[in-house]
Formats: structure tokens, sequence, C-alpha cells
């Protein structure tokens, strides 16, 4: 990684921009944004390439995330000039998610009351269930 080049880190779902405190000593041109919000309905690639545009340093550079931050920032990369992408604790494909993800993703869909109500009735009937009530 040659000095100066740009290097954009993306957080995960539950951090924030202060998970990379201790890189920014050793990588003085770190770039580290807060989220934006999603738009609704609004497909990965879409807001991957919203986010390169506002982050796009205008030339080479460097991107990666952690988790979720990973596989946006592999769809951002698609829409930059980057030279290599970085993966930490991410999947490259949904794949290579465990399978429980994938089990609850049509979920995702849901609104989240929606989800709560679901799956907290859905977790009442099991558990009442195995105490044989």
């Amino acid at each position: 990684m040659s000095a100066g080049t740009p290097v954009i880190l993306l957080h995960g779902l539950v951090a924030d921009d202060r998970l990379f405190q201790p890189q920014r000593a050793a990588i003085p041109s770190l770039i580290t944004p807060r989220c934006i919000p999603p738009r609704p309905s609004e497909s990965l690639n879409a807001y991957a390439r919203r986010l390169a545009d506002r982050l796009d340093p205008g030339r080479t550079c460097f991107v990666g995330g952690v988790s979720f931050g990973g596989a946006v920032a592999l769809e951002m990369a698609v829409h930059l000039r980057a030279q290599a992408c970085f993966l930490i604790g991410s999947v490259r494909r949904r794949s290579e998610l465990p399978w429980y993800f994938r089990f609850f993703q049509p979920m995702t869909a849901m609104e989240p009351d929606v989800i709560g109500k679901t799956v907290g009735l859905a977790l009442r009937r099991w558990l009442l269930s195995g105490l044989g009530a």
C-alpha cells in the first residue's frame, strides 16, 4: 500500500467509525465514513453506488469493511478505482453465510414490528409447547 493512497473502511451494522480508531495513527489516509440511510426497497448495489459516489477520492484507493460493511465495500469496489477490497469477518456471496442467516433472510423484507410480533409469537408457542402447556 503506497503512502497517501486513500483507504476506505466501513464498519458493520452494530458499530461506528470508532471501531477503526487504532488504525488512524498507522494509516493517515484512512477514511471511515458514517452510514448513509438506505432508501426504501434499495438494493445493496444501489446503496453501495450512492456511498461510492459520495466517497470517491477521484483516484485509486483501497476499500474494505467489517461484517456487513465488507459486503457494502465489495459492491463499492466496482464503482471506485479500487486496487483491492479487504473483507474483515465478512463473506463474498450469500452462499457463504451461515445457514441460519439464509433461513431467516426472507424476514428482512418485513417491517421490524411485524418481525417482532411474528418471531415473538413463534417463540412463545415453542416455549409453551416444550413446557407441556
